[in-house]
């Protein structure tokens, strides 16, 4: 091979590597960046029973706690980092323990994927995500995830994953909807709780 090919051959490489990822379950991504196990999430199971209970409890804590103190801000995007106070003083009035996670190393970031860690009754741990979408793009192709590998990656223990997916109406009345909470059964190793604000 001439150095004309080997530059053609590398510049289809990279072009390849450049391209999104698409069709690679979630828990394998997470067992290969942070070698830890996503725990699946199941109804049938006494436990997972009782942290969904526990979780509906929290959203609608965190649900009127957000109608007496709404967050003003004219995007979505900047109400993400605003909302995970609110959801982490939920999920501690809920019964459970809410920390920010560290790496492996104990290093710590308010940035990055997952937002909040919590423990639950049974000693489990869960990690959570905040998600603000838009009103009406919530079930769109638009991209609402992005999860950007780093050496201080903090998942550090095998758990379960949730999504706090929330809409956000700029605005809404004072008499909004109360969220809802839903399994989502097209990934059995997650738990998606939906709300609007």
């Amino acid at each position: 091979m001439n150095d004309k090919e080997r530059l053609e051959v590398l510049e289809r490489a990279l072009a390849q590597m450049l391209k999104p990822i698409r069709n690679i379950p979630f828990s394998v991504i997470v067992k290969s960046l942070a070698e830890c196990a996503v725990v699946k999430f199941d109804l049938a199971q006494p436990a997972d029973k009782r942290l969904l209970k526990t979780l509906k409890t929290a959203i609608q804590f965190c649900a009127k706690e957000l109608q007496s103190t709404p967050i003003e801000r004219p995007r979505p995007n900047e109400v993400g980092n605003d909302v995970e106070p609110y959801v982490m003083r939920a999920l501690e009035k809920a019964g459970l323990s809410a920390t920010r996670p560290t790496s492996r190393g104990g290093a710590g970031k308010s940035t990055g994927y997952p937002d909040i860690m919590i423990r639950d009754q049974d000693d489990r741990a869960t990690y959570i995500e905040c998600k603000i979408f838009a009103q009406g793009s919530i079930d769109t192709t638009m991209r609402s995830f992005y999860l950007s590998p780093s050496e201080s990656f903090k998942v550090a223990v095998d758990a379960g994953i949730c999504c706090w997916r929330s809409e956000w109406r700029p605005h809404r009345s004072r008499d909004q909807e109360i969220p809802a909470i839903s399994h989502d059964r097209s990934n059995l190793s997650t738990c998606t709780i939906s709300s609007a604000m």
